[in-house]
């Protein structure tokens, strides 16, 4: 193994109302850390990252379930639930779009619309969820469900991403990024 402190290697960590160290509240900010490592970034719930151009919109918050919870229309044949879930973000622009929040979830009604509303669309928008993991190319963005990292006592998934740059004048997220879901 290689030590993280002379490599190329970031680790973003996402704060959550649900963790020990953090507040429990939406938007939720990022831990206080004494001096994190150089390649440690403690960021709030929801998150906007720029990445060398690389947009990426990061929530800890499972707005999937809640959404799903709420939905009371559900469009003839049989559409893709998740897809048109995650649609629903992206369109809305918003990484939480449910007023009133979902029971159980605390929100900073001021900080709220600052904080989780998207000023535009990502490149990758990466949400958590109790829902199967999935990948899906949705309106120019690719959305990311990585489940959860553990689930009780087993191993869960995670996302590894692997960002190509541009090779002509024409760069998509669909063509330019390939996402694996890795089982621990």
């Amino acid at each position: 193994t290689r030590p993280l402190i002379r490599s190329w290697t970031q680790v973003v960590v996402v704060s959550s109302a649900d963790d020990a160290a953090c507040l429990p509240v939406f938007p939720t900010p990022p831990p206080l850390s004494q001096n994190p490592s150089p390649p440690l970034h403690l960021v709030s719930d929801p998150a906007l990252l720029s990445i060398n151009g690389l947009v990426i919109a990061l929530t800890a918050t499972d707005s999937l379930m809640h959404l799903g919870k709420e939905e009371i229309s559900f469009p003839p044949g049989g559409s893709d639930r998740l897809g048109r879930l995650a649609s629903h973000l992206l369109q809305q622009q918003h990484l939480y779009p449910l007023w009133p929040p979902s029971e159980g979830l605390t929100v900073d009604s001021e900080l709220w619309d600052a904080h989780a509303s998207l000023p535009l669309t990502p490149h990758v928008l990466v949400t958590p969820s109790h829902f199967r993991y999935f990948i899906k190319h949705l309106h120019g963005c690719l959305v990311i469900n990585p489940e959860h990292l553990t689930k009780g006592t087993a191993g869960g998934t995670f996302a590894r991403l692997e960002v190509e740059p541009p090779t002509d004048d024409v760069w998509t997220p669909a063509s330019h990024i390939s996402v694996q879901i890795v089982k621990i």
